[in-house]
């Protein structure tokens, strides 16, 4: 079942990163950064003993070296694109997401600011977006994901027993 799942988001991640980039002139291009590749996100948690650890969950974030970002989620045994759109880099430690298609309204047409730290050892990248109905920094922690092998992802039922 595991190797289903990540054979799938192998195969959406090649999609994605394979689209022809005609159209594109050089001053479209985002510079080479550490932002690109796939990530997936992190939930902070503590385990029985109360020692804090990063639990793997079933959303990834692509972004790419032509400009496009690109989340998905994996509801069971369905991988789902939340949003899409593009990105530029504006410094080393912000860059502005603009969704163009999204399950919600919230973001369309909009730039959303990101502020992000990269620990290359642990291969961690810590973000935080601008929420405009709140007016907060809202943290997410998202870790790179190597060889296009994600971290494995609890069944739904055990997420959810996880969750407890």
């Amino acid at each position: 079942m595991k190797m289903k799942l990540c054979l799938s988001i192998l195969c959406c991640t090649l999609a994605l990163t394979a689209l022809p980039l005609s159209g594109q002139n050089q001053k479209d291009t985002v510079s080479e950064s550490i932002l690109e590749g796939v990530w997936q996100h992190q939930s902070p948690s503590k385990d029985k003993d109360g020692k804090f650890f990063l639990r793997p969950i079933a959303f990834f974030k692509t972004l790419t070296k032509d400009g496009k970002v690109y989340n998905m989620q994996i509801i069971g045994y369905k991988a789902v694109f939340t949003h899409t759109g593009t990105y530029y880099i504006t410094s080393d430690s912000t860059y502005v997401e603009q969704i163009k298609k999204s399950y919600s309204n919230e973001y369309l047409g909009h730039d959303t600011p990101m502020r992000y730290k990269y620990f290359p050892k642990e291969k961690i990248l810590f973000m935080q977006y601008w929420e405009p109905r709140t007016q907060t920094w809202n943290p997410e922690i998202w870790k790179k994901v190597e060889d296009m092998k994600p971290e494995d992802i609890p069944a739904p039922a055990k997420q959810k027993e996880l969750e407890k």
